[in-house]
């Protein structure tokens, strides 16, 4: 039996589902490198997300410290004189006030202790907050902050909470040159009754001196919260433009998605009219 030979339609109808056939393939291959491309997005994305919650905890908790560092510093800048102030309210020309300061009522007593607790505590309180600071400060992420040592600023806090160094540093604000019988005075169990006014204008020059050494450095901390808060922008933005590039590669992706099954369906159909066509023309 003689076969027949494709006519021109059989060819044209091969070209078609030829072609829709490579377009099918290429519209595959673009969704495999648009789902690729896609991870890549999802893994930067999260990676910022990741950041910026970093940062922001970062700023939340360098945020609360500065918070319990200003308020410590406002109450005590409040109440600098006010056991000065109480225990000079006597008379001190007259020698039975000045007996009386000395020996110590009941009243007396309790300004006494109170002033003395009020130095205690305050240097226990600069040291928990810049505890504080230190364990923040141990991240990596401040090795990399321009104009700012963290090595340094931990060593001056370290100075700041090491009273020997900053009295004998300030020796000129104290008639008392010598530390460790201030120390003594400070850190005995009982009130002494030799305890003079200018025992009291020490503990209170000291506490002053701790608040403003304290003041002084911790406001650079400021400086990083800043630094943290433009690299959370700066975060943001690039996150949004992730965004933007997902949205424009997911769109491509389904473009092709929708054009390869397009493709495949005119295959299919072309293919149908071929063998049709084949049917027809007896060729096999």
């Amino acid at each position: 039996m003689r076969r027949g030979k494709l006519n021109k339609t059989s060819y044209l109808i091969l070209l078609a589902s030829a072609i829709f056939t490579i377009l099918a393939y290429v519209s595959d291959q673009v969704v495999i490198n648009k789902q690729n491309k896609s991870r890549i997005l999802d893994l930067e994305y999260n990676g910022l997300i990741t950041n910026i919650s970093s940062l922001e905890r970062f700023s939340s908790t360098i945020s609360n410290i500065g918070f319990k560092k200003d308020s410590l510093i406002s109450t005590e800048l409040k109440k600098r004189n006010f056991f000065l102030k109480s225990l000079s309210l006597f008379n001190l020309e007259e020698e039975r006030d000045i007996s009386m300061l000395r020996e110590g009522g009941k009243a007396i007593n309790n300004i006494k202790v109170r002033a003395i607790n009020s130095t205690r505590n305050l240097m226990y309180d600069i040291g928990s907050i810049s505890l504080d600071y230190t364990i923040v400060l141990e991240n990596e992420f401040f090795d990399q902050v321009d104009n700012f040592s963290k090595e340094k600023f931990i060593d001056n806090l370290k100075r700041i909470i090491n009273p020997e160094k900053l009295y004998n540093n300030n020796l000129d604000i104290f008639w008392n040159k010598d530390y460790k019988d201030f120390d003594k005075k400070l850190f005995t169990n009982g009130i002494s009754k030799d305890y003079e006014i200018k025992d009291w204008l020490s503990f209170r020059n000291f506490k002053l001196l701790l608040i403003e050494n304290f003041y002084k450095e911790t406001e650079k901390m400021y400086l990083l919260e800043e630094y943290i808060d433009e690299k959370i922008i700066n975060n943001e933005e690039d996150l949004n433009n992730i965004l933007l590039k997902i949205k424009k590669n997911n769109t491509i992706k389904n473009y092709f998605i929708l054009t390869g099954i397009i493709s495949q369906i005119l295959t299919l159909f072309f293919l149908l009219l071929l063998f049709r066509s084949l049917i027809k023309q007896k060729i096999f």
